[in-house]
């Protein structure tokens, strides 16, 4: 019950933080920025003001949300998104200034972004990707990475290239996979669950963590990875065992999930460190976009609701498009999804490329059932966008390596 809570209010915390997608008033009063503008910026602009508008436990990493607990940039002041309108007369008296704003995945930065904007402060710059990004990120993207970031965590948040030279390059290491057995061995009901594990690791659900974890006897001085599905849970458990003196865990940042599709990561490096993957290919966004600039003639599968697809949904914030030449395909009527894949697939030889997406990789996602149904078929290229498009329209935005692909995109113009 505490791992489906924790992952229900990760789900919440990032989808309503970024329900409006205010992308549109980028670099318009406000300057969007990468992470590798940020240090140039900031030498051009002595005196600036660097805010943090996360609340003040996941600034001091003591969220009752582990997950959350992403550290900080070093010199940030901390004033909660929402805190900042009585703190505005304050903060006018450096309305001279530059102010550079972050918070966990930049939406609530880029509210308060447009909120000083809005009231007269001139340099404005919103830090795209926030806290989130800055633990993916490498010395390429952030290259002042080591002289920025601190986090009073005292497990480390690990990223997927050097979570991958660890587990390869250290045959001491225990890594820990603490989700149910059914998605560790690749067999849950859910096909969206099924993504493979790390090679050599244990198994300790956890639900059972605490008695299994004891019966191994582990010493103090192991080096311990820890991981679940996309990083709700796992840091608790992280925290959990550094309370109890282990001194050297590490926690696989936003789980197995974003190893596997990693925008900086090397795909074969990745290749050498999971298994038990499913017949279909779990890619990322960036990959996403290679994919399909390779390969013009791909076929695309959105497997959203058709309101979702129409841009007709209740939930404004689940308007986002669709693809370009993108296939709808709804996967919640099962006669619907025989009777258009076999048409779709008519005339297609076993090697054409599909690409499937749905919303997120959440249990009302079924992008994976068609993965399935397709390589079930005989289908050998077959990739499942498994962070799904609301994260493809976030990373377009707020990562500069994955930019490119927001042409790739339709029916998007106002939305954000």
């Amino acid at each position: 019950m505490r791992s489906i809570c924790l992952q229900f209010a990760a789900f919440i915390c990032f989808y309503s933080g970024s329900a409006q997608l205010p992308f549109k008033y980028d670099n318009t009063s406000y300057k969007a920025i990468y992470l590798n503008q940020v240090s140039k910026l900031m030498d051009e602009n002595p005196g600036y003001i660097l805010l943090d508008v996360r609340t003040p436990g996941e600034y001091s990493d003591t969220s009752n949300h582990s997950n959350l607990n992403m550290g900080r940039l070093k010199g940030a002041r901390n004033i909660d998104i929402d805190s900042i309108s009585s703190h505005l007369e304050e903060l006018k008296k450096d309305s001279d200034k530059a102010f550079f704003i972050y918070c966990s995945h930049s939406q609530r930065s880029r509210r308060v972004s447009k909120l000083l904007s809005e009231n007269g402060f001139k340099k404005v710059f919103n830090i795209n990707g926030g806290m989130s990004v800055v633990n993916e990120a490498d010395n390429m993207a952030f290259p002042d990475k080591n002289k920025f970031y601190i986090s009073n965590t005292r497990y480390v948040n690990i990223s997927a290239t050097p979570a991958c030279e660890l587990i390869l390059h250290d045959p001491d290491l225990l890594t820990i996979d603490i989700r149910s057995k059914s998605q560790f061995e690749s067999n849950d009901p859910i096909n969206q669950n099924n993504i493979g594990r790390i090679k050599n690791a244990v198994n300790i659900p956890a639900s059972e963590f605490d008695k299994d974890f004891t019966a191994l006897q582990v010493s103090k001085s192991k080096k311990i990875l820890i991981y679940d599905q996309r990083g709700s849970n796992s840091a608790h458990y992280a925290a959990t065992l550094i309370k109890s003196g282990y001194q050297n865990v590490y926690n696989l940042f936003e789980g197995i999930a974003n190893l596997e599709t990693d925008n900086n990561a090397d795909a074969n490096l990745i290749r050498q460190v999971i298994v038990a993957t499913p017949q279909y290919k779990i890619i990322g966004v960036k990959h996403s976009i290679q994919l399909m600039r390779q390969n013009p003639d791909i076929v695309i599968l959105d497997t959203r609701p058709a309101k979702e697809f129409e841009n007709k949904s209740e939930e404004e914030h689940l308007n986002l498009g669709h693809m370009k030449n993108s296939i709808h395909i709804d996967n919640r009527k099962p006669d619907d999804v025989v009777r258009k894949l076999d048409d779709v697939v008519s005339n297609k030889n076993k090697q054409t490329y599909f690409l499937v997406y749905g919303s997120g990789p959440s249990a009302e996602d079924h992008s994976a059932d068609v993965c399935k149904k397709l390589t079930d078929k005989g289908y050998k290229n077959v990739y499942l966008l498994y962070p799904g498009l609301y994260r493809f329209v976030w990373s377009t935005t707020n990562i500069e390596s994955c930019r490119d692909g927001h042409d790739l995109l339709s029916d998007h113009d106002g939305l954000y």
